[in-house]
């Protein structure tokens, strides 16, 4: 299938992908495809992209507003301005290059704003942010922990394939991140608590929603596709492009780009990844139960101020 799909992108100068699927009830690593075709000698098919450290693109908001969530600093009405502003020299630009003025963190996670998303770190502190990415096994964040600044919410940093599956796959485990198995061992795997069940619910849900910019363009063939959430992300320069999207039976991560990290032009996580990811879970979960997350006990409905998301 994805030899398939990247076939019909190399018209584009789009010539790899990598693929990475994690059963969510075993934690194993289902699926593993390094490239599009391993004998392809043209364009690297021996180069193992889903290990490869590449920029993440906006693929790391949604842990970030869950944290928010947690530490008490936004709910999902919680309004932000989306305006230009500078921290010293970093004055970080949405991908439209446009603005939206007052916006609900939800509308800002759903669009994937890259202001409201740099703000929101700039809240949280970015060390809380790499903390709970280190315990997940982020390497290339680890070490860099002491150079990273804001802008590592927008891709800044390092991180691969393999890692940001994992990480997703803990949305789908009710916040609590399950090391992900690549052989049969039967021993527990190590866990880490991200989000709480409630943080974490209201992110799924958000990121469940269909009416977005990142739904891909004439994509019809969605009728008995299971409720998945899923993120996507496009690197600077339009090198990597991420759609990851996870449901109560699989995490599928996927990435397409060239392994040489020349920039195209077309390339989007939105119509690029998400396109493939959504071909994945049409074959492996077709026509399934919609089975989905229940709101936990503790997380309630409350009426808030339109205007400025707080208790009337």
């Amino acid at each position: 299938m994805v030899e398939d799909y990247i076939r019909g992108l190399k018209l584009r100068q789009i010539r790899n992908a990598a693929v990475v699927i994690i059963d969510n009830k075993t934690h194993q690593v289902i699926t593993y495809v390094g490239s599009s075709s391993f004998q392809d000698t043209t364009d690297g098919g021996q180069v193992n992209g889903a290990k490869a450290i590449r920029q993440p693109g906006s693929t790391l908001k949604p842990l970030l507003y869950g944290l928010c969530i947690d530490e008490g600093l936004l709910t999902p009405k919680s309004v932000m301005t989306d305006v230009a502003v500078n921290y010293q020299g970093y004055a970080p630009e949405n991908y439209d290059e446009k603005f939206n003025g007052y916006v609900t963190m939800e509308y800002a996670l759903e669009h994937s704003l890259n202001i409201p998303a740099v703000k929101g770190l700039r809240l949280l502190g970015k060390d809380k942010l790499v903390s709970k990415l280190s315990a997940c096994d982020f390497r290339q964040i680890r070490k860099d922990q002491n150079k990273l600044g804001l802008s590592m919410i927008l891709g800044g940093c390092g991180t691969t394939l393999e890692e940001l599956t994992g990480l997703f796959s803990a949305f789908a485990q009710d916040g609590t991140w399950y090391a992900p198995q690549y052989i049969r061992s039967g021993s527990t795997p190590r866990q880490v608590r991200l989000l709480s069940p409630a943080a974490n619910f209201m992110v799924t849900d958000i990121l469940s929603k269909v009416n977005r910019p990142d739904f891909p363009l004439n994509w019809g063939a969605t009728e008995k596709m299971p409720r998945i959430s899923w993120k996507t992300g496009t690197s600077y320069g339009r090198r990597d492009a991420w759609s990851i999207g996870y449901n109560k039976h699989f995490t599928v991560g996927v990435w397409v780009g060239n392994f040489s990290g020349v920039g195209i032009a077309d390339l989007s996580g939105a119509q690029t990844a998400t396109p493939l990811l959504f071909r994945i879970f049409n074959t492996i979960d077709y026509d399934t139960e919609n089975e989905w997350n229940a709101p936990p006990e503790d997380c309630e409905l409350r009426q808030v101020c339109s205007e400025t998301g707080l208790l009337p």
